[in-house]
């Protein structure tokens, strides 16, 4: 198969015959978390000659491709012309890496020797599952839970299970779950394609549980690895955003997320989800008036107007994806909502509840974090 350039992106077809694995780590001024992710990659009990790793630079101005090409010559390092962001940079990447699987990895990401085996075996078990996921523990407190395995709530936000709860059992039972996390996950490139990869407007953000979402309405699955474990800085990679804050990162989820909603759901399941997400934005902003924080109300209104904004002004794109979504489909919204796979209104309030108190607890351990 020839590989169409992209940018830069070289021929990977004529450095030598592909891998069945690509390990891809994207990086954006990332320097200073590259020797802890390589390093772990060097010591994965896989055999080398099974995958390759790369790294993928959006236009570092920090000297990371200089880094890796001393201190990692073992890795392949391609670099883009600008920042095309989480969601391009990978469908670039995947365009010219024509391997079976492709590991996505995030450069704040450290894997355990055992990371890739279990995920492996767990894609080549079923020709029908698109992506599998580790467990992902918090880098500084790695006794709690980041990501073991994700659902969607009624308006298309991502909820990680197990999010700053302390590791157990309960968490080493492998399972189906509608996403995995893209800080460190395993996918089969051929149903990648199929999907059309990242939606490139998210940028950053969601895209990973609505390319998972997607995946399930047109009959693929995913499932949650215990046994791949990898500790996450949880939030490393994006402080390198220069110019970008945490308001921005909001900005791009509260879009995100309302934009998988308009692609993802069947029409008479729209009819109750748009008018609950539109009041749920409304007693968002409200509530931090009445809790007297009128500067945070103001925030998550420009947050909400500029998301709102954005799907007004590209809703001719947005019902052309929801068509090629609604014609894929083979699993309905009814059916992944009696797997537990999407939350109802009355299961996110008391979701909500449980994850304050973990909040608090956890503030305890995870400094900086709240």
């Amino acid at each position: 198969m020839s590989l169409e350039r992209k940018n830069n992106m070289p021929d990977v077809a004529s450095e030598g015959k592909l891998k069945k694995v690509a390990i891809v780590v994207i990086n954006y001024n990332g320097k200073e978390h590259l020797r802890e992710c390589f390093e772990s990659l060097s010591q994965l009990s896989h055999p080398s000659e099974e995958y390759d790793v790369y790294m993928i630079d959006n236009n570092s101005s920090d000297g990371s491709v200089e880094f890796v090409n001393t201190n990692f010559s073992w890795v392949h390092v391609f670099s883009f012309d600008k920042n095309y962001g989480f969601a391009k940079g990978y469908n670039m990447a995947i365009d010219a890496i024509d391997s079976k699987y492709i590991a996505l990895l995030n450069n704040d990401v450290r894997v355990s020797e055992n990371w890739l085996c279990p995920l492996i075996r767990a894609l080549d078990a079923d020709e029908k599952r698109f992506a599998v996921g580790s467990k992902l523990l918090f880098y500084d407190t790695p006794d709690r839970i980041n990501h073991a395995g994700a659902i969607v709530g009624f308006n298309g936000s991502g909820m990680d299970f197990g999010f700053l709860d302390k590791d157990s059992p309960m968490y080493n039972v492998e399972k189906e779950t509608l996403a995995t996390c893209g800080a460190a996950m395993l996918v089969r490139r051929s149903i990648w394609k199929r999907l059309g990869g990242f939606d490139e407007s998210y940028f950053a953000y969601c895209e990973d549980s609505d390319l998972c979402w997607r995946a399930w309405i047109a009959g693929y699955t995913c499932l949650y690895v215990p046994e791949s474990v990898a500790l996450h800085k949880f939030g490393g990679t994006w402080k390198f955003e220069k110019g970008k804050s945490v308001p921005a990162k909001n900005a791009y989820i509260e879009k995100n997320k309302l934009i998988s909603i308009l692609k993802n759901y069947e029409v008479p399941t729209l009819f109750w989800v748009l008018p609950l997400t539109i009041a749920y934005d409304v007693i968002k902003i409200i509530m931090q008036f009445i809790r007297r924080k009128p500067s945070l109300g103001m925030a998550i209104a420009g947050n909400l107007f500029h998301a709102y904004a954005y799907v007004f002004q590209n809703m001719t794109t947005i019902i052309r994806k929801r068509k090629d979504v609604q014609q894929n489909r083979q699993v309905s919204d009814k059916k992944l909502i009696q797997k537990g796979f999407i939350y109802l209104p009355r299961q996110l309030l008391r979701r909500w509840k449980m994850r304050k108190r973990l909040i608090l607890e956890a503030s305890l351990y995870l400094p900086g974090h709240v």
